[in-house]
């Protein structure tokens, strides 16, 4: 078929290295839509369908390790880290963040904890922050960067924290908060 998924992609997808990390499916931002759209895609049938569609513009999707949520930063008066029930169609908002996102200066990274109860959100103000996402409450702030923090990760067990900003620095965290290492260059 002509919109088969070569051969190479797919066993990409499998592999974790492309696509949906958890196995439960793919999700991404409609690039030719003026509105925020999110949509799945159904790696079987190649067809894709609307999860959400409004007028807030919406940035990088990730799906929680279960498969059941879907979080992004979404603009507007609304605006803030959402949380979206795949099954139920159920929007809930975890940091309230109203007008541009990521701490109130624009869209930023994010990654959910291994076990999906926390989130952690790199930001331009200088600091990441874990949040809960059962009560939708700041947990940690980790504060010790000199510039935006541009990209966040978690440790496989989800002890340890890592951050990564302008500042030319990387930093381990521990889960409570506590500054591990600074490695200086990267």
């Amino acid at each position: 078929s002509l919109f088969a998924i070569p051969e190479y992609l797919q066993k990409m997808v499998e592999k974790g290295m492309l696509g949906s990390k958890t196995g439960k499916g793919f999700f991404f931002k409609d690039r030719t839509s003026p509105k925020g759209d999110i949509l799945s895609l159904d790696l079987k049938t190649l067809e894709t369908k609307s999860l959400w569609q409004r007028d807030e513009n919406v940035t990088g999707p990730r799906v929680s390790p279960d498969g059941k949520k879907l979080g992004f930063w979404m603009a507007g008066p609304e605006g803030g880290l959402h949380l979206l029930d795949l099954a139920c169609g159920g929007l809930r908002r975890i940091a309230k963040v109203p007008g541009p996102q990521s701490h109130g200066l624009g869209g930023g990274s994010f990654a959910w904890s291994p076990d999906g109860r926390f989130l952690v959100s790199a930001g331009q103000d200088h600091k990441a922050i874990i949040w809960n996402t059962e009560t939708g409450v700041m947990d940690t702030g980790l504060a010790a960067h000199t510039d935006n923090v541009v990209a966040v990760a978690w440790s496989p067990d989800g002890t340890r924290i890592a951050t990564a900003s302008w500042d030319d620095t990387a930093r381990i965290w521990d889960r409570d908060g506590t500054l591990r290492v600074t490695l200086t260059g990267h």
